[in-house]
C-alpha cells in the first residue's frame, strides 16, 4: 500500500497534495451539514465532492502524461480559486437553510434536542429526554436562533395525573412561581403565543428556573427558561426563549 501511495504522490505532486486536501474538506463540511442538522443534508453534502473529484481526474490527467506537471500544477492552483467560491455558497446556503427553519412536527423532537447539547445545555436542561408515549395533544415548536431572530423551545402535552405529580415535584427543587410583576406584559403575552394560549389560564403555575433581561426592567432582550403545570387540564409546558 505504501510503495501506490508514493507512486501516487510521485506521479503528480502538487494535484496528489490538493487531491488529499479536497478529501479531508469534504469529510470535515460533510460531518457539519449532517451531524448538526435537524434534518441531516445527506444528498446535498455531497456537493462537498467535487473539489476531490476534480483533483482526482486533474491528477489520473497528469500521470498519464496528457499535460506536463507544469501545466496541472498552475491548474490546481487556479481550481483552488475557482472551486471555493461554490464551496462557500454551497456551506453558507445550507446553513442558512438550516437556522431559519421552523420546526413544529414532534416527530423531530429528540433530534433537535441533541443538535442542541441536550441535556447539558441550559436552556433545554429542564425539558424531557422524549415526549412520553401517552401524551396527547402535543403542541411543539422550535425556532432557531439566526442573526437578530431569537431562539425558541416550546413544548406542550396532555399528561396523566401521575406524572404531572413527579414534574411538579421536579421543578419545585430546581425552580420558583412566577411573580408576573417581574415582566412586563407585552413579554408575557409574546411568549404565552408560541404555547397554543393567547392568553394562559389563571390555573397554570409556572416555574422559572433562570431569566435575565436586558437591562433592569427592559425586556427588550433576555432570556428565559421555564414550565408550566395545570392539573384542573392535566397539561404541562416547557419552554425556552433566547431573543
Amino acid at each position: 500500500m505504501r510503495p501506490r501511495i508514493k507512486v501516487f504522490f510521485r506521479q503528480a505532486p502538487v494535484p496528489a497534495i490538493f487531491t488529499l486536501l479536497s478529501a479531508l474538506f469534504f469529510l470535515f463540511f460533510f460531518y457539519l451539514v449532517t451531524a448538526y442538522a435537524v434534518e441531516p443534508y445527506y444528498f446535498e453534502g455531497l456537493g462537498f465532492l467535487l473539489p476531490f473529484m476534480c483533483y482526482g481526474i486533474l491528477h489520473k490527467v497528469t500521470a498519464r502524461k496528457l499535460i506536463k506537471k507544469t501545466t496541472s500544477n498552475a491548474i490546481s492552483f487556479v481550481m483552488a480559486l475557482i472551486l471555493s467560491i461554490p464551496m462557500v455558497f454551497l456551506f453558507l446556503i445550507l446553513s442558512v437553510h438550516s437556522a431559519t427553519t421552523e420546526y413544529n412536527n414532534p416527530k423531530f423532537y429528540e433530534r433537535i434536542l441533541k443538535v442542541n447539547g441536550y441535556p447539558q445545555n441550559y436552556k433545554i436542561e429542564h425539558f424531557p429526554s422524549t415526549i412520553p408515549e401517552d401524551a396527547k395533544n402535543i403542541l411543539f415548536h422550535y425556532n432557531p436562533a439566526f442573526l437578530q431572530g431569537g431562539e425558541i423551545f416550546s413544548l406542550r402535552f396532555k399528561a396523566g395525573s401521575t406524572d404531572l405529580a413527579a414534574y411538579e415535584k421536579e421543578f419545585l427543587k430546581s425552580g420558583k412561581t412566577l411573580d408576573p410583576s417581574d415582566y412586563d406584559n407585552n413579554f408575557f403575552e409574546n411568549m404565552i403565543s408560541y404555547t397554543g394560549y393567547n392568553i394562559l389560564p389563571e390555573d397554570f403555575t409556572i416555574y422559572v428556573f433562570s431569566s435575565t433581561s436586558y437591562k433592569q426592567g427592559d425586556w427588550n432582550h433576555g432570556r428565559v427558561n421555564l414550565s408550566a403545570i395545570s392539573t384542573l387540564r392535566r397539561e404541562i409546558i416547557f419552554y425556552s426563549h433566547n431573543w
